[in-house]
């Protein structure tokens, strides 16, 4: 399915990516979150207690580890093609643009 990735320190991108791929890229425990009416996301349930750096903050919420954004299915009743590309969702969601700084020192 098409989706948008937006991994950690780094900007926005289009995939095509499958489930499998997505858990993979998240890598975590899959948290759904509901953006808009068909737009929605998935990042990492545990990220913040895993002390994930942070990634971008999206209508007042802090995400940490990588996220994607995806759609539904046309019956709605499982994920699909995001409803927008990268950029179209860093216009919606300017948070997903500017993304998060993390200054520690490892």
């Amino acid at each position: 399915m098409k989706v948008i990735c937006k991994p950690v320190n780094a900007p926005a991108y289009d995939a095509e990516m499958t489930m499998d791929e997505i858990r993979d890229f998240i890598g975590g425990w899959l948290e759904h979150v509901r953006l808009d009416r068909s737009t929605h996301l998935l990042c990492d349930e545990e990220g913040l207690l895993k002390c994930r750096p942070g990634n971008c903050a999206i209508e007042g919420t802090m995400y940490h580890g990588p996220i994607v954004i995806l759609g539904l299915n046309g019956r709605g009743d499982d994920f699909g093609d995001s409803p927008m590309t990268a950029d179209e969702a860093m216009m919606v969601f300017p948070g997903l643009r500017l993304g998060c700084f993390n200054f520690r020192k490892e």
